[in-house]
């Protein structure tokens, strides 16, 4: 029977999800995050959530889901943020030091913990 109770990915903050991506045994769902593409039960059995959100913004924080569209005006740095998995987002910058200045664009993700 559908439920109206949603939870949320460990990964990516998605709030949607039908089950808990673990239930208090520690029985993972096998359910996949439309927002990350993470299947719990299979991509979390070798490397924890840290490990796969880090690797989701490495590839850009693309919506994964082809059969499920994203949310209107869906921001994966906002979900990351309203979840509190992410304390802030800075442009990088030309370190003094090294005299190598950041490209365009790019941005230093400060994760909580």
């Amino acid at each position: 029977m559908p439920s109206d109770k949603h939870y949320v990915c460990p990964v990516c903050g998605y709030k949607r999800l039908t089950e808990p991506p673990r239930d208090s045994h520690g029985c993972a769902s096998f359910e996949i995050c439309p927002s990350c593409g993470t299947e719990f039960g299979n991509d979390d059995f070798t490397k924890n959530a840290d490990e796969l959100r880090l690797a989701w913004l490495r590839s850009g924080a693309p919506w994964w889901s082809k059969a499920i569209k994203p949310p209107k005006n869906w921001n994966p740095v906002m979900q990351l943020r309203e979840s509190g998995m992410l304390e802030a987002v800075v442009p990088a910058r030309q370190s003094p030091d090294r005299g190598n200045a950041a490209k365009p664009g790019s941005e230093v993700f400060l994760f909580s913990v």
